[in-house]
């Protein structure tokens, strides 16, 4: 399953009866046609990491319903939603008691993940993958600045031979060393303490 990327592993595997299929979350009248519901899927699993369970040929099969709603709350359009939400409807095999049980998981489950994002102890995905390719950019220049020390390795090579070479090489790397932790000092320190809303749209997601 995708989600959240933890330190700590905040999120527990739910209960079954919490995965629900695109059908499902259609069924229950509060979130707009099926296309509009795959859409959304879409977009909260590629850019805020949704727990989803996949099929065999790698399609979404199931949506972690709470975990959808909790996004769907921070990210969705207000002006797409209806302003009174009925009670999401249950499948028609759910018990009274496995219904009870599921509603607390779910509001336990949202509250440890609000608390878990207020203490940083959860990075949306979209917000580590920014992180990550900007790293790597950051990473990748001063890798290319390597051939600007090409006079300075010849100069000790001419000098003092493999050894002048082998100790020139040795400050380079140590340079590097230095440049790279200062830039992703400065990328971290840069950050956003909470990733903004991305109105990105998604790709369609099957049911």
């Amino acid at each position: 399953m995708s989600g959240m990327a933890s330190g700590d592993g905040v999120m527990s595997e739910p209960p079954r009866a919490v995965m629900w299929t695109i059908a499902q979350i259609v069924a229950r009248g509060q979130d707009g046609s099926q296309p509009n519901v795959s859409k959304m899927v879409g977009r909260l699993v590629e850019k805020h990491g949704l727990e989803v369970e996949r099929g065999p040929n790698g399609k979404i099969r199931a949506v972690n319903i709470a975990h959808y709603d909790q996004l769907r709350g921070r990210y969705g359009d207000p002006s797409k939603r209806q302003v009174q939400e009925r009670e999401p409807q249950r499948p028609a095999a759910e018990s009274y008691d496995e219904a009870l049980r599921v509603r607390a998981w779910i509001d336990a489950e949202n509250k440890k993940i609000d608390l878990a994002l207020r203490k940083g102890l959860l990075t949306p995905t979209a917000q580590v993958r920014a992180g990550t390719e900007e790293a790597f950019g950051v990473i990748a220049a001063l890798i290319d600045r390597l051939p600007n020390s090409a006079d300075d390795l010849a100069a000790a090579t001419a000098r003092e031979g493999v050894h002048g070479l082998r100790v020139m090489l040795k400050k380079i790397a140590s340079r590097m060393r230095a440049d790279v932790a200062t830039a992703l000092q400065s990328v971290f320190e840069a950050a956003p303490e909470s990733d903004e809303i991305n109105d990105i749209e998604g790709a369609d997601v099957g049911s």
